[in-house]
């Protein structure tokens, strides 16, 4: 792991040096000479049918009462850094972290326990949850994206914009209270998965007091993982490894709820 962010390290720093040396780079106007900027925002997306980190929701069930449940929203920290490279080109940097919620078992989930009777003998039955359990997830990115301006010149105005990302994710179900002849699992809380995510945005940037870039953008993101989209019942029924399997494509399903449509808001200085 360390090895791969220090190639990415050498491979972004020798594209920017590249860039700064290129003598067309000089030619470059960006805004009042500034083509260098470097910010801090947000990506919020709706919790409609998943719960997010505080474990609300409009739709999926919670304990938040309505009319809190109206203002769910599950929220991504980002940083970047962007590098004007042509009068209708971006470049940028960007990572991100944020929590959420999934539904790590269902309520119709059944499985199998020992069941002794008043003579002493023993029999397999099964039975279902009866309720949901939700666990938290742990979301990371770190990528890098293309804007291309269709109005005014780079970096304001209307852009449509394209990024790949490598996506880490983790989640924790230590601290779900499962019944007691529920089986065991062997999901170590914290164990980061690797995958990848595409994402395509439309936004609009503007300036204000000649140093402040405000970028607001409507993005549509597709994480290279395959979603589970049975939600009544995972079929996998009776052991703990069936329900290792199960657990770890619902975090996948939640992931593409994640990053199917959200809003960015970003502030940048505009340094140099």
């Amino acid at each position: 792991m360390k090895n791969r962010i220090k190639i990415s390290y050498i491979i972004v720093s020798a594209f920017v040096l590249f860039i700064f040396c290129d003598s067309s780079f000089a030619q470059i106007s960006g805004y009042q000479g500034k083509k260098f900027s470097i910010g801090y925002g947000g990506n919020i997306g709706y919790a409609m049918f998943s719960r997010n980190s505080h474990g609300s929701s409009l739709f999926a069930s919670s304990d938040v009462d309505f009319p809190d449940k109206l203002f769910s929203f599950n929220y991504k920290h980002q940083a970047q850094m962007e590098l004007v490279l042509s009068n209708k080109h971006v470049f940028g940097l960007q990572g991100s972290y944020g929590l959420t919620q999934f539904k790590a078992f269902d309520k119709d989930d059944s499985y199998e326990y020992l069941y002794s009777d008043m003579w002493g003998n023993n029999y397999n039955s099964t039975k279902s949850l009866g309720e949901n359990y939700y666990g938290q997830m742990k979301i990371l990115t770190f990528g890098m994206y293309l804007k291309k301006f269709t109005s005014n010149t780079a970096p304001i105005g209307k852009y449509w914009a394209y990024k790949i990302a490598v996506l880490r994710y983790a989640a924790d179900i230590a601290e779900i209270k499962m019944p007691s002849d529920f089986p065991t699992l062997s999901i170590p809380a914290n164990e980061y998965h690797t995958s990848l995510v595409f994402a395509i945005s439309q936004g609009t940037s503007r300036v204000y007091f000649n140093r402040f870039l405000v970028d607001t953008n409507f993005e549509f993101g597709l994480p290279f993982v395959a979603p589970y989209f049975n939600f009544e019942s995972s079929n996998y029924n009776y052991n703990s490894s069936d329900y290792n399997e199960i657990v770890a494509k619902r975090m996948k399903t939640r992931l593409w709820g994640n990053f199917l449509f959200n809003v960015n808001v970003n502030v940048s200085l505009l340094a140099f």
